[in-house]
């Protein structure tokens, strides 16, 4: 459909001002800042309405032509789509400058554009990735059909100065007429929609319902409060310790020091929920120093005390990724007179999906400097087997989901064997999760597993109840 030209409107507006008479017969310095102050003033409003790249309305100019929930109720359902190579402008930003990346908006637009049916409204361009419209009120063109259409347009990658850079998309419609929404509001509540689309590859979009929404606003609000804690508050942050068990003796040698938050107001928030959440963002580089800070301080000290225990904790493939990560690690090692070897990092299988060369060479270096390396999780995603021969790693842990259902599920029984059968064969350690009743702890004993963990065993548990469990075990 047809889109204006901001940029000959913003120029036909600039020339309008220049050659405007000068008002009043005074001071003719004065009248000509005037006339530039007017031509400044209307080049602003039109470029505040336009973006000046693609040439489309922007944000600013979608909030005037629905100036109230009204407006936006009688113009249909909002639709919006958003790319999910918003990193790639930055990439082709810093590479091949802002010619090529601004070439890259445009191309993605121009697609959209070509689809749009002229029974919508024009397309405007929300944000720095994302597109808005509505559809018609009466219903005469399916979103599921034309969020079809767009999907397949994006499916081809647009190619920058030779590159080609795929532009995946999400989608989110909202439906305006059944909810009194306020046109900002609307905007923010249809990109919720368009970001849980871009994590489901099964469905062109999603429409925006409330529980999603709620969803995306705790995420938010728990990054905010955990950066808050972190650097606020670390009180509210601690770690719990999870005795090991050895299963030959039934001796306690190790433990895994586990993440806890304890929230002001919500009170205990779920390692599984606030530290995914960190390993998006850039908190996941403080979260990880304050678990190897405490975590080695506890170790110090049970060492000083007499206490031969060893002692893991997980770390993402980020942390890795520091360039400084291993060198303060190993200080914080040798501040602690922490003996060699009784440290052991815990990664999931993933640690080799990037950088795969860099990612051994660091591992290799951890392991020449006498950390454990253990892969957490084991089975619990796509395993490519070849990366137990390559990974410097001495421990397999075997993820919980597998153990916990053993006594009621022969098939895992079978497979919590054949993991245990295959990491012998390649000289591992076996730590079996999950443990939680004593025919699992009796079958994985028989079975040769190596160490258990679990419920059963014992639960993690504070600093000082960890060493009087010990001490009474």
């Amino acid at each position: 459909m047809a889109q204006p030209k901001p940029l000959d409107t913003a120029q036909e507006a600039a020339e309008s001002a220049e050659h405007q008479p000068e008002k009043g017969t005074g001071n003719p310095v004065h009248a000509q800042q005037q006339v530039l102050a007017d031509q400044l003033a209307q080049a602003r409003a039109v470029f505040g309405e336009y973006d000046l790249v693609t040439r489309l309305p922007s944000r600013h100019q979608f909030l005037k032509d629905f100036p109230d929930r009204d407006a936006l109720a009688q113009a249909g359902p909002l639709m919006l789509v958003t790319l999910s190579t918003a990193g790639h402008y930055n990439q082709l930003l810093r590479v091949l400058g802002h010619d090529a990346a601004d070439n890259f908006v445009i191309e993605c637009a121009e697609r959209l554009i070509a689809l749009l049916p002229d029974a919508c409204s024009r397309a405007y361009h929300v944000s720095v990735m994302s597109f808005a419209f509505c559809l018609p009120a009466d219903g005469s063109i399916s979103p599921d059909d034309l969020a079809s259409l767009i999907q397949k347009a994006y499916e081809a990658p647009v190619t920058c100065r030779d590159l080609p850079v795929n532009a995946g998309i999400g989608i989110g419609v909202l439906e305006t007429s059944r909810r009194a929404f306020d046109p900002a509001e609307a905007l923010r509540a249809v990109m919720t929609a368009a970001q849980a689309s871009r994590l489901q590859t099964d469905v062109a979009m999603r429409w925006y319902d409330r529980d999603t929404d709620e969803a995306f606003q705790r995420s938010f609000m728990l990054l905010t409060d955990l950066r808050h804690a972190l650097y606020d508050e670390p009180s509210q942050l601690s770690l719990h310790y999870q005795p090991k068990m050895d299963l030959a003796t039934g001796r306690v040698t190790s433990a895994e020091a586990l993440m806890r938050w304890q929230h002001p107001r919500l009170g205990p928030v779920s390692p599984g929920e606030f530290i995914p959440l960190a390993e998006a963002t850039a908190l996941i580089q403080p979260l990880t120093q304050f678990v190897m800070e405490h975590a080695i301080n506890a170790l110090s000290r049970w060492q000083a005390r007499g206490l031969s225990l060893s002692l893991s904790a997980n770390i993402s493939p980020a942390n890795l990724n520091e360039t400084d990560f291993i060198d303060h690690l190993l200080d914080r090692l040798q501040r602690g007179a922490v003996t060699r070897g009784t440290f052991e990092l815990e990664f999931t299988e993933g640690i080799l999906n990037d950088n795969q060369h860099q990612m051994l060479a660091r591992l290799d270096r951890l392991v020449g400097e006498g950390i454990e390396i253990a892969i957490d999780d084991f089975g619990s995603g796509y395993s490519n087997l070849s990366y137990l021969a390559d990974l410097p790693a001495t421990t397999l842990k075997i993820d919980q989901s597998f153990v916990r259902p053993m006594d009621k599920d022969p098939q895992k029984q079978r497979l919590v064997q054949s993991i245990i059968g295959l990491g012998k064969s390649f000289d591992y350690r076996l730590v079996a999760e999950g443990i939680e009743t004593d025919a699992s702890l009796r079958n994985l004993t028989a079975w040769g597993c190596d160490t258990g963990q679990g419920y059963f065993i014992a639960r993690p548990m504070v600093e000082q109840a960890f060493i009087d469990w010990v001490a009474a075990h």
